[in-house]
């Protein structure tokens, strides 16, 4: 048994660091996320489906690229601190310290419960929530493979004879200028048009396409071919095993399912550049000719149906009508668009630039200030964890006419708890003091400052 729970252990403290960078990750990508959204839905009819895509091209990089570019200018310094969130350092450290015999009973029990508050925040932070997303993370992959398989089996065993459509479909091919081994599957299971399969794509037409017209089938036939074309499985695979790695974040499921409507609106677009937009009206009735037939679509997530919804398919149908006003404005759009990439980029895809040791050590020495009778020093914002700090402020005080050493923050100190971005101030005229210096050790360096040396 305690060899099981060493492995948990193991295997939690491996996970947690990951844990919190895909959390950083993600928090980061949702506001970049987020804007594209207002964008989207105040700007729909004025950004061309192409933007829409790119747009969601960087929040999906965003996703998997961990790096973040430095930046002055960044809106996320309080959450790349996130990614060093972990307490096992501080429980090492208390783990096997002995109370001090010196220490009164209240400065015991204070102790105690604060020893407790670390262990209870080194299971929560250091083991929960990383194992509890790394199993949540395999169970969505186990699901989603075993989905697909699912999916696979359902097609074969309700595949129905296809012969019928190979010669439109070699036709379609030649048009889209696919070489590649592409069949039809015609089957009673899928009740919309949709392209399956990375390795051995295949287009499954529903039962009901040999009822519809042959001009509504060939624009069916070169939608899902278009879809193969333009790597839309592919993109789509990455999204799915993307939701299994970030199952913890629901915006992020909102997210993918906004981009796989706006690759729907995207691909309409491709199929219209090869027919020519004369045909415009025709492949938009199409679509709503398939959305009459199509009901109770099972498993589309995993799928590119050709049908998506009501609501969206009149988006679609509205961004069709638009195409040659995108046309006009095209240079206009792409200097906005390009301008509104860089800024938020800027914003919400960066981190905060890093000062090495000894800026940081000198960013707290400037820090230190005397107001209001008192002296301050703030602990800065940096690459530094505050549990790498090690501060010593102390001196010498009056009392009754003795001189007497005395001691500041030993409690931060000495349980590692200094905290980034807050002040620590001494009253030394209510103390008495007469001498007071801060000590600095980092590394093997140190730094000595004369506290009194800041007081008028």
């Amino acid at each position: 048994m305690q060899t099981v729970t060493s492995l948990f252990h193991s295997l939690a403290y491996a996970v947690s660091p990951v844990f919190y960078k895909l959390l950083f990750m993600s928090l980061s990508a949702i506001l970049v996320g987020g804007i594209v959204l207002v964008l989207r839905r105040l700007f729909d009819k004025k950004i061309p489906p192409f933007w829409k895509c790119f747009f969601w091209g960087i929040v999906i990089c965003s996703l998997i690229i961990p790096y973040r570019p430095q930046s002055n200018f960044t809106l996320t310094t309080n959450l790349s601190q996130i990614e060093g969130i972990s307490f096992l350092e501080e429980y090492k450290h208390i783990e096997n310290q002995q109370i001090d015999k010196e220490l009164t009973e209240k400065e015991a029990l204070a102790f105690n419960e604060y020893k407790k508050g670390v262990i209870l925040k080194t299971i929560i932070f250091d083991n929960i929530l990383p194992l509890t997303w790394f199993f949540g993370m395999f169970f969505g992959f186990v699901f989603l493979v075993s989905n697909i398989f699912y999916l696979s089996l359902k097609i074969k065993k309700h595949k129905l004879d296809s012969s019928g459509f190979n010669t439109l479909l070699f036709a379609c091919k030649k048009q889209l200028g696919i070489s590649s081994d592409i069949t039809i599957i015609v089957q009673d299971y899928i009740k919309s048009p949709a392209l399956v399969g990375l390795l051995k794509p295949k287009i499954l037409l529903p039962i009901y396409a040999e009822n519809i017209s042959d001009e509504s089938l060939q624009y069916i036939i070169l939608h899902e071919l278009s879809h193969y074309k333009r790597k839309d499985m592919m993109v789509n695979y990455i999204l799915l095993m993307l939701q299994a790695v970030y199952w913890f974040n629901p915006f992020i499921w909102i997210i993918f399912k906004v981009i796989r409507q706006d690759m729907e609106v995207i691909n309409d677009s491709y199929v219209l550049k090869r027919i020519g937009t004369q045909h415009s009206k025709n492949y938009a009735r199409s679509l709503v000719e398939v959305l009459g037939f199509s009901h109770n679509i099972s498993l589309k997530s995993k799928l590119l149906c050709m049908v998506d919804g009501e609501k969206n398919l009149e988006r679609r149908i509205s961004m069709i009508k638009l195409g040659e006003t995108f046309k006009k404005h095209r240079v206009i759009i792409a200097i906005v668009c390009l301008l509104t990439v860089g800024v938020v980029g800027s914003l919400f895809l960066t981190q905060p630039k890093l000062m090495d040791e000894n800026q940081t050590i000198q960013q707290l020495i400037d820090s230190i200030e005397y107001e209001n009778e008192k002296i301050s020093f703030v602990i800065p914002d940096s690459s530094i964890p505050a549990t790498d700090w090690n501060i010593m402020v102390y001196g010498r005080t009056q009392i009754d006419g003795m001189g007497m050493s005395i001691h500041f923050f030993e409690e931060e100190n000495n349980s590692k708890s200094w905290e980034n971005g807050k002040k620590y101030e001494i009253e030394p005229v209510n103390e008495n003091i007469t001498e007071l210096n801060l000590d600095i050790f980092m590394g093997a360096n140190e730094y000595n400052i004369d506290l009194f040396a800041y007081i008028p």
